[in-house]
């Protein structure tokens, strides 16, 4: 591997290639991991074969893994550390091409486990050891950086979802637990950054497996997360989380959502909706619609399993709704024009203008406008209905009584509205 000039990189390779000069049927995955390692030292990164490499390699990481587990490991931990202290450190432009390798080395080693489909917990220990300091030190800041803000929901979720997968038995959940590694306190401030549905979803499934069984161990984690300082629902927060074990998570997770919205606009706002069509053959979203930092988040049930879609705020072309409600009129209708469908899961559709019609019951009319304007969307309402958006009055937007951003040691963006530049 010419030309890589990463140390611990270089070095882990090395140590990889030894081992595969036995094994000539992986010598093309070899290659192929080598020419991605050169191309990711060279002074400029070209994406599209970043990206291809990625897309063609994943497979046959899992053979890598399955056949030298150990070296691949240290591979992938040395990899992510390198991407995150020396490539993006200094260059927040590529740091989302970066990501595609990032979610590579993840994806990778979670196919893995899925193919094996392994119960040898010497081999949940051995990618705990290599993996989770890394995971837990650059994804649990203390403090946080711009280099953090602008990493990816795509990315931390993905980090959330392999410690949740990997944490498989209660030895690896207590070394989470322990504030050397993560701790409550950390996991907290994490908590309190959370400005999309996804991100606080794949948080608190992570958190719902390192609930410790013992009531005592439990009630002491459970108190070290919530902050009072940074959580004004905090006893609120507890009282639910000390009693995930009694009740399914499908419950429990809504009402978390709700108590998170109530102590901040900040949060992502859940809003009750009917009657919901769009003007192609789009799924369409039932009962609850999200409205968080990056735009708009809903669920749909496919084949037995949950997934979720998404519309950008800088995919809306213009919001219409009804000016005038009689009294015998119980909801508000609104129609979002869009210039592209809604993404679905991770497939990501073709420009297609389309439109989705909702009802909002008209006690959640000022909620949901209030939502969108403190996200800076104000401005996609069609001209014809921004008088009765300007009347959703100035104390509806108050946030005096809302609780201020977690301190500057961990700065949050809240509003970007690229979209109505």
């Amino acid at each position: 591997m010419a030309g890589v000039a990463w140390p611990d990189v270089r070095s882990a390779f090395q140590s990889l290639k030894a081992k595969a000069k036995r094994r000539p049927d992986l010598r093309p995955a070899i290659i192929k991991l080598s020419s991605l390692l050169v191309k990711l030292e060279s002074a400029s990164f070209d994406l599209k074969f970043v990206t291809e490499t990625c897309a063609n390699l994943r497979q046959e990481l899992v053979l890598l893994y399955r056949a030298f587990l150990l070296e691949m490991l240290q591979l992938a931990s040395a990899l992510f550390d390198c991407i995150q202290t020396r490539k993006t450190a200094k260059n927040l432009f590529i740091l989302h091409s970066w990501e595609h390798v990032q979610k590579l080395t993840l994806s990778g080693i979670l196919d893995y486990l899925e193919e094996t489909r392994s119960s040898d917990q010497e081999i949940y220990e051995t990618i705990a050891e290599h993996m989770f300091p890394v995971m837990c030190r650059y994804f649990f800041p203390s403090e946080s950086s711009v280099n953090y803000e602008e990493i990816s929901i795509e990315l931390k979720t993905t980090v959330y979802i392999f410690l949740s997968d990997t944490a498989k038995n209660h030895s690896l959940q207590r070394k989470l637990r322990d504030p050397k590694l993560l701790g409550g306190a950390r996991f907290g401030l994490e908590l309190a950054r959370v400005r999309a549905y996804l991100h606080l979803e794949a948080l608190f499934e992570l958190l719902e497996k390192l609930v410790p069984e013992n009531s005592d161990e439990r009630d002491l984690f459970v108190d070290s997360i919530f902050n009072p300082a940074l959580f004004t629902r905090h006893q609120e927060l507890k009282d639910i989380i000390t009693s995930l074990k009694n009740q399914p998570w499908d419950e429990v997770f809504p009402m978390i959502v709700q108590i998170f919205a109530r102590m901040s606009i900040r949060y992502p706002q859940p809003i009750p909706i009917t009657n919901a069509t769009f003007s192609d053959t789009s799924p369409c979203p039932s009962e609850t619609l999200y409205v968080d930092q990056r735009g708009l988040t809903y669920n749909i049930d496919v084949d037995d399993a949950i997934d979720t879609c998404h519309i950008a705020y800088h995919n809306i072309v213009k919001i219409r709704y009804s000016r005038y409600s009689q009294p015998s009129i119980s909801t508000t209708t609104f129609n979002f024009e869009l210039a592209v469908p809604p993404t679905v899961g991770k497939d990501t559709p073709e420009p297609q203008a389309v439109t989705l019609t909702i009802s909002v019951p008209r006690h959640k009319r000022d909620d949901f406008l209030k939502a969108l304007k403190a996200r800076g969307v104000s401005c996609l309402f069609d001209q014809t209905e921004r008088k009765i958006s300007l009347a959703v009055s100035d104390s509806l937007l108050d946030f005096s009584n809302q609780p201020e951003d977690p301190p500057r040691s961990f700065p949050v963006s809240f509003v970007n509205p690229f979209w109505c530049h």
